[in-house]
């Protein structure tokens, strides 16, 4: 598939102590920062606060498991990047913990908002 900038962006701001929560702790897969970033894409693009995690199809973009996808779906939730519900017989239900939705940075000193 040939890579399209017109669908596939990640917009930011990200807020830094977001990137920060995501690189600390113990060596993990690179399952976790792409999930991170997945889930970040796609509450921005559906404009959508809670997402639904198809663990299929994440884990064959990464050629990985469907079990390390919700591994590192519990660390994102550990490090408190992620709240996730999970449901029996469905895919998990994501958001971005509310500190960091809606960041925006501060504004300027002297600068009217």
């Amino acid at each position: 598939m040939a890579f399209d900038s017109r669908k596939e962006f990640l917009k930011g701001p990200l807020p830094w102590a977001w990137i920060q929560a995501l690189a600390k702790g113990e060596r993990t897969s690179a399952a976790v920062p792409y999930l991170a970033l997945w889930v970040w894409r796609m509450v921005d693009t559906t404009r959508k606060p809670t997402i639904k995690i198809p663990l299929g199809v994440l884990a064959a973009e990464l050629d990985t498991s469907r079990q390390k996808i919700r591994r590192a779906l519990d660390i994102l939730e550990e490090r408190g990047l992620a709240e996730v519900r999970r449901r029996r017989g469905g895919p998990p239900l994501v958001r971005i913990p509310e500190k960091y939705r809606g960041w925006r940075p501060p504004a300027r000193k002297g600068k009217a908002e």
